[in-house]
């Protein structure tokens, strides 16, 4: 198989880092108005949004307690900023609380494009391996 055609997960390469959109807000409400979204799906929005959005998305309980939240929304075959991805939506009281969206890192390029386009240019830029422990400051 080419390898721009494999399927997420079965290259030995693929790495759960890239660009990490990991959200968590006290208020979605708040984070809404910053705009900031994965495929439509703001901070903020019910479950039912979710599934409109990712109709293959499981979702479920968390196995953990958390204060952050309670329900977990995963989908392993979308697109985001033109690159295959996958997707984990948190809940807590049916609202989106965060998300963290993984990519292969050889699509870093073109989804860091996507994303400063979209949100622009990054005060500082750094990409950080996540494979790797981050050094404590």
């Amino acid at each position: 198989m080419e390898r721009g055609k494999q399927e997420i997960g079965t290259d030995p390469t693929f790495r759960k880092w890239g660009l990490s959109l990991f959200l968590v807000v006290a208020s979605g409400l708040g984070f809404r108005a910053w705009g900031f979204d994965a495929n439509g799906i703001s901070l903020g929005v019910d479950e039912e949004q979710v599934h409109k959005a990712f109709p293959s998305a499981h979702c479920r309980a968390l196995e953990w307690k958390s204060r952050a939240a309670e329900r977990r929304c995963d989908d392993a075959k979308i697109v985001f900023g033109g690159a295959p991805a996958r997707i984990t939506i948190y809940l807590k009281a049916d609202r989106v609380q965060a998300f963290d969206v993984r990519f292969d890192e050889h699509d870093l390029q073109r989804v860091a494009a996507f994303l400063k386009q979209r949100y622009g240019k990054p005060l500082a830029e750094q990409p950080v391996r996540t494979d790797k422990p981050i050094p404590a400051h």
